[in-house]
Parts: C-alpha cells; structure tokens; sequence
C-alpha cells in the first residue's frame, strides 16, 4: 500500500492574542481542555507511563491524484438534477423514523443505492446535505434516515442495537424504483464506522462500504490517540500528555462507557465487499495511517484485498478545508460506486497527500 509588522509606532489595539484570543473564539474547546488538564493531571500518578512515537509509515499513496480508475466514463458531480423528499421508514420494532431520499433526475436505467449513516455529531435526517446532494447529483440515490438517540447517550451505545435501524433503511432504499441491489451499500463517518461494518457482515445486500475518517481503533485508544494529538500539538507539557491514557484507561464502573471498548474488527473479517476508506490529512483526531493498516489486515481474513484508500490534503475529520467540503473527495466516491464492480479492485490502490501519524 507516496507582515510585516511597523517598527515606527507599538501595535495600540486591545484585541486578545494567543491563548486569550483562542479562548474567546473557542470557547467549548478550552472547557473540554481545561477539563482534561485538571483530570490528566489528577490521574498523572494513577498509571503506567506512555510515551507515543511518530509511526512510521507503511502507506506510501502511489500518486497524489485521488481520481478514481474506472472501466466507463462516469457522471459528474453536477450532471443530474436531485429530486429531495422525506419519506417514513418503518423499522423492524414499528417505530417509524423520517429519512430524507434524494434521487437523481433522468438516470438510465438503475442507479447505485446508498444509505448515510451517522456518526457521534449527527443524527437528523437532515443532516449530510452537502455530501448527499453532491453524491446523487452523479448518479446515485442517496437515504439519509434520522438515528434514534432514545438507547444512545455519553454512557451508554449499543452499536449491534444501533446497526438494525441501518438495516432496516437498506431494506427500505432497496424497495424503492430505480435503485440497483447489485450496487447497494453504505457510506458511514466517524463513529458510523463502527456500525456500517457490523450490518455489511450480516446483510448480503450490502455490496460495498464506504468508512469516512474511520477510527477502526476502540474509542478508549482511537480517544487517547485523539487528545494526545491535539494537546502536543498546543505545545502541552509531557506531564500532561502521560497522563491521558492513565485518565481514559480507568475502569468507568459497571455499565458505563463499555462501547469504548468495542472492537470493529470482529465484523470487518467478515466483510466480503469492496471497501473505500478516504481521510483528511489534517485531520489530528483518526489514527489515518493505522486505521487501514489494521482494515487491510481484517479484510484479508475474508479473503477479500478489494480496499481503496484517498487522502486528501489538509482536509479535516469532515473532509473540509476552511469549512469547505471537498468536492473531489464526494466525486472519488461517486466515481468508485458508479464503477462498481471493476473500481473494487481499479488501481491505484492508494493515492493522494502523504498521510503521517
């Protein structure tokens, strides 16, 4: 898997700088900070130490275009008008969720189906407009459904519990006119990583999944990794970093927090269909090079080497730069769904910015 600033005269404003001004512009970044100083600095006795290094690299892109190859020329982002409607989706308890589907205008014949499903910051169907407008606006019927919170809290997350809702709105997009079952899958983001991989080992529908900034990692690790990242890149002083694992290793108690312990991995040896996995390499939170390291290796359990990996320079954990989503990541994917079944395995296998974690 390659101002100058005047001497003449002091600067008279009283705008904040440094830590104040960053303060003031973020200031829920620093309470979560300032919260895990004072536990990291309460738990820096309570552990073994950690000293995390640079990893060094085993994915190499073998070029810096992230298009993907495919057999036929594909649509464009753009080429089709989207018709947007929110539908009912009944789940397999009877509880009805809103979903918004989004069909593009004029397809010939069937068009690759797609189901979004959420990750920690979403949960309406309204969510992902500018992904899912985008996607379907090049061929493919996209379904966003509403993810029910009712069973999922800081505490406690059931993801097995979670994956059916994801299920059963697969069933449902399936039945609906246009949608093509042997191009039927999942496009899932951050936390959703851990939820797509468990319905794709169990559904035979499922033909391909799409993991977006995936953490692959158990959050306890995927957590530590997070935090360590941030903090040394404020400059924080090791004292602090050594503490994080020590804070985020401990026992919750009983009941509380267990999902942060779940492994994806069990489901993704299971997983037989082609993968795509696209990150930000500005994205500090997802171990980006590890992460499909250890996909790589889970997959070759099922046999299965049809893994597609895009990295897309200084883009973050939402595939934006500047706030801006990256078309050419949502064109990518379009690209490897509508090409289905010769993009599984298209080359190059790696392609874009050089990943370091």
């Amino acid at each position: 898997m390659t101002e100058e600033a005047s001497a003449e005269e002091p600067d008279q404003s009283n705008e904040p700088r440094g830590i104040r001004r960053f303060a003031l512009r973020h200031p829920r970044v620093m309470v979560w900070l300032v919260a895990v100083l004072i536990l990291g600095m309460w738990g820096s006795w309570a552990g073994p130490g950690w000293n995390p290094q640079p990893m060094r690299s085993l994915i190499v892109p073998e070029t810096a275009d992230t298009s993907i190859t495919t057999r036929n020329d594909t649509p464009e982002l753009g080429e089709y008008e989207v018709h947007s409607e929110v539908v009912s989706i009944e789940l397999r308890d009877g509880t009805e969720i809103p979903a918004t589907l989004r069909t593009p205008v004029g397809v010939d014949g069937l068009a690759p189906a797609m189901v979004f499903v959420h990750g920690t910051g979403t949960d309406s169907y309204k969510n992902f407009e500018r992904e899912a407008d985008a996607i379907s606006s090049a061929g493919v019927i996209t379904l966003v459904p509403d993810k029910r919170t009712d069973n999922y809290t800081t505490t406690h997350r059931d993801y097995p519990e979670l994956s059916k809702d994801y299920e059963d709105a697969l069933t449902d997009l399936l039945s609906r006119p246009g949608a093509d079952p042997q191009r039927a899958g999942l496009y899932a983001v951050s936390e959703g990583c851990n939820i797509a991989p468990i319905v794709a080992a169990r559904n035979s529908s499922v033909s391909y999944v799409a993991l977006i900034s995936a953490p692959v990692l158990p959050i306890r690790e995927q957590g530590a990794f997070a935090a360590d990242s941030y903090l040394r890149n404020l400059g924080a002083p090791e004292q602090i970093l050594s503490a994080i694992p020590k804070l985020i290793g401990q026992n919750f108690g009983q009941d509380a927090f267990e999902y942060i312990d779940f492994d994806v991995s069990e489901y993704q040896r299971e997983m037989t269909m082609p993968v795509l996995m696209l990150y930000g390499t500005g994205d500090m939170s997802m171990p980006t090079v590890q992460g499909p390291i250890i996909t790589r290796e889970d997959l070759a359990t099922a046999g299965n080497s049809d893994l597609t990996v895009r990295y897309y320079e200084d883009a973050d954990h939402g595939l934006q730069v500047d706030k801006v989503l990256v078309d050419q990541a949502m064109q990518d994917t379009a690209d490897w769904v509508n090409g289905l079944p010769y993009t599984a395995d298209a080359a190059p296998h790696v392609a874009g910015a050089q990943p370091k974690q």
